[in-house]
């Protein structure tokens, strides 16, 4: 691969990388050389495929500290255990595409046989995922945030498909002439998706419906909090906040919360991803609804997918759409459950 491996020691020594083999998590040492952490995991007496052969996949994710792709971290940690013969390093973006690309370009000079990305922006990287597909040789499968290249492998999240899904189900329970609020996330292309579907489901068909406001709190807890607690000041009477993200959702209810005597029997709130605070929310009866962008899946797929194009069962280019699921009061138990098995919640 013809590319300079720009800031390559300083993302090594920013110790931002975690690795695990398949009897477990291993969190790396800060300062440690990439070579030296996967020499000690293989020292560990790691078991082979029948072949003898060990695939080594590189996992980049956009941000540890946001908490779905911190979920789908931990999820794609789990299902490796599964295949003895793959050893997964994960490596955290920090919500920076060009971390991004530097750790695309180290998995090729390092030789990892498979890299899983979520993207951070649905920015171009045709030319560099080409690049690594067809003259390295390294296949890739895009989760969450799909790459349209013609090469790499698509997990992506439905977003369409969620926003309609909440739509409904908001549409439905909403009581006549209602008001309510709308909390957007960043507004690109895969957010717009979302919003088109939630307005053709919602906004569309409900046209008794009066959106008080609309504004971007950028798919942050902290940002919906502030946001909600200026809106409650501005509009005390409401019938639902509608927010195209768990984290802003939660960071609403959390703002509510603060309110003397706030009745959220009166206000349905409704989120998108399924977090483990939202089930909590919801069974505690401080959220209706929540539509499930399912990173266990993703998660599950993506590796399952990567162990048979590295073995050879897989040759040709797929999508994988990952369907939405509504998570309310009927079901959250068996979510809550999940989550407790995959370790996200105690």
């Amino acid at each position: 691969m013809k590319k300079k491996m720009l800031g390559f020691m300083a993302m090594v020594m920013a110790g931002v990388m975690l690795m695990t083999g398949c009897a477990g998590t291993k969190e790396a040492a800060s300062g440690a050389a990439v070579e030296s952490q996967k020499e000690t995991v293989a020292a560990e007496g790691k078991e082979k495929s029948p072949e003898g052969k060990t695939y080594k996949v590189a996992a980049i994710v956009k941000s540890q500290s946001e908490v779905w792709a911190a979920w789908l971290s931990k999820s794609l940690q789990n299902r490796a255990k599964d295949f003895p013969d793959m050893e997964i390093t994960l490596f955290d973006a920090q919500n920076d595409q060009t971390k991004t690309v530097q750790y695309i370009e180290m998995a090729v000079t390092q030789k990892f046989d498979l890299i899983i990305v979520q993207k951070v922006a649905a920015s171009d990287t045709n030319e560099l995922f080409q690049s690594v597909v067809n003259d390295d040789g390294i296949p890739i499968i895009a989760v969450n945030i799909p790459v349209d290249d013609g090469v790499t492998y698509n997990i992506p999240a439905p977003n369409y498909d969620l926003g309609y899904t909440m739509g409904e189900v908001a549409a439905k329970n909403l009581p006549e002439n209602a008001n309510i609020l709308i909390m957007r996330g960043k507004v690109v292309d895969v957010e717009q998706q979302r919003y088109n579907g939630l307005k053709a489901a919602l906004l569309d068909k409900r046209p008794d419906i009066t959106v008080l406001d609309e504004k971007v709190a950028n798919y942050s807890r902290d940002e919906g909090m502030k946001l909600m607690e200026n809106w409650l000041q501005v509009y005390p009477d409401f019938d639902g906040l509608i927010a195209l993200s768990d984290s802003m959702a939660i960071g609403g209810v959390e703002a509510c919360k603060a309110v003397q005597n706030f009745n959220f029997d009166e206000v349905q709130i409704y989120g998108v991803d399924g977090l483990a605070d939202s089930c909590l929310a919801i069974k505690d009866g401080k959220m209706t609804a929540t539509v499930l962008q399912d990173a266990d899946l993703m998660a599950k797929e993506a590796i399952e997918l990567g162990h048979k194009i590295l073995t050879g069962e897989v040759t040709e280019r797929q999508d994988i759409m990952i369907k939405t699921e509504v998570i309310d009061k009927s079901n959250v138990d068996s979510y809550i459950a999940k989550h407790k098995e995959n370790g996200i919640l105690e």
